[in-house]
Formats: structure tokens, C-alpha cells, sequence
């Protein structure tokens, strides 16, 4: 996961705001997904290079039952796996499970406000 580091080179004391900032953006650009929207479908792909597919449409039944698991207080990552079983996409899921957290948070982020814009815009809104 993390390359081997020389912890002697590492200056603690020399350690600014500035730097954490650089680090910061570093490691979020580095986990971040690109994607695209098609066919009704939001298509992200991670930086290892897996691309994950889910529909934009879907049945008011499915739709339901992602609603009782956000009902719980469950994650936009927990309610990404929980559509993505309900749709059969288990080899998504199991990706998504050993996948890095940040980037699978910023796929279900950015999916869901897609979703909600869709709806929006289908609404009027």
C-alpha cells in the first residue's frame, strides 16, 4: 500500500501548514475517480485503472430498498453496495470492498449527486 520510507529523511521539524496542505491535495488527487455519464449509466474509474458501471435508472422497488439502508444511518459507500447487490453487480461489490476508501467514497459522492441532478432536472427543479 505505502512505498518503503527513509523515516531519517523525514523533517518533523521542518514540517509547515503549507507542506500538509501539498500532502493533502497529493493524496486526494491521487485516490480521486475520473467518470463519465452514458446511456443512462455512471461510469467511474479508479486509479488502478477498474471501471465500475451503475445505472442511472432503476426500479422504484430497488430504490426503496437502498432508502431503508440509508434509513440507518448507513454510508453513500454502504448504499453504493447495497444498490450495486440489489442490481447483481456482486464482482462490483467485492471490488468496491477491497478497494482504496477514499476513492470508493468519492465514486459513491460523485454517483449519488449525479443521480440527485438527474432527478432534479427530471423534476423541473
Amino acid at each position: 500500500m505505502s512505498k518503503h520510507v527513509d523515516y531519517e529523511s523525514l523533517d518533523f521539524n521542518g514540517w509547515t501548514a503549507e507542506d500538509e496542505d501539498a500532502a493533502i491535495e497529493a493524496a486526494a488527487n491521487a485516490a480521486a475517480i475520473k467518470y463519465v455519464v452514458g446511456d443512462s449509466t455512471f461510469f467511474g474509474r479508479f486509479p488502478d485503472g477498474t471501471v465500475v458501471a451503475t445505472p442511472l435508472r432503476f426500479s422504484s422497488e430497488i430504490i426503496d430498498k437502498v432508502a431503508e439502508v440509508a434509513s440507518g444511518d448507513k454510508s453513500e459507500r454502504e448504499q453504493l453496495s447495497a444498490l450495486l447487490d440489489l442490481l447483481g453487480q456482486k464482482d462490483d461489490v467485492a471490488y468496491l470492498a477491497q478497494a482504496d476508501l477514499i476513492s470508493v467514497m468519492d465514486y459513491a459522492v460523485k454517483y449519488f449527486g449525479v443521480f440527485e441532478r438527474i432527478i432534479g432536472l427530471a423534476l423541473g427543479e
